[in-house]
């Protein structure tokens, strides 16, 4: 686990005033990485999604040459409770000039109900395709989690396409479980989806 990613990735809520500078760049790399990622059906216009009340992003990326670097202890002390005061710091010491590079975004919300915990609603994840298969997918879903106090505090769910089982695959690594029946053409005719919610 020490050599858990490639580069020295940073994290950070979005839109934040530290990544102000970059803020364009960044909507543009993110609605590049969505349109790769998804069907076109599924495309999500990420402007709206991130200015609504409800909704959270929180983004990895990194620097190409980046003039700081967190050391391998700093890195594993992103833990799902919280980010890391040290690294929101190495971020606004990040200079301004340098060229951000996204590596993946989860957009989530949360929702309050007078009955039962708050549910932890996870609406889009998506990686880099150059950078899947390392544990940033993991690693991003664990902090949204721990931001919103899930098992504790809330309760987590979602939808995933039946076809998508690296993304299963990542849920189930995380403690989601399949719950309840198919859902026929949830997305579009002829593309199920499977409802899933955290139960550890």
């Amino acid at each position: 686990m020490e050599d858990f990613f490639p580069r020295d990735f940073h994290f950070s809520i979005f839109p934040t005033k530290n990544l102000s500078s970059h803020h364009e760049t960044i909507l543009e790399q993110i609605e590049s990485i969505e349109r790769k990622a998804f069907p076109k059906n599924e495309v999500m216009p990420i402007k709206d999604e991130i200015t609504k009340k409800s909704n959270t992003m929180l983004i990895a990326y990194y620097y190409e040459e980046p003039n700081q670097k967190l050391n391998k202890r700093e890195n594993n002390n992103i833990t799902r409770k919280n980010l890391s005061r040290k690294q929101q710091a190495n971020n606004n010491n990040i200079r301004e000039s340098q060229k951000i590079k996204i590596a993946g975004y989860i957009i989530y919300s949360l929702l309050y109900s007078a009955h039962s915990l708050p549910i932890t609603r996870i609406i889009k994840l998506c990686i880099h395709t150059s950078l899947r298969k390392k544990g940033l997918g993991t690693r991003l879903l664990e902090m949204c989690l721990g931001r919103t106090g899930v098992p504790e505090k809330s309760r987590a769910e979602l939808h995933v396409d039946v076809q998508r089982k690296d993304a299963i695959n990542l849920y189930r690594k995380v403690g989601f479980e399949i719950y309840g029946d198919l859902l026929e053409n949830y997305y579009e005719i002829g593309r199920d989806a499977w409802f899933m919610v955290l139960v550890k």
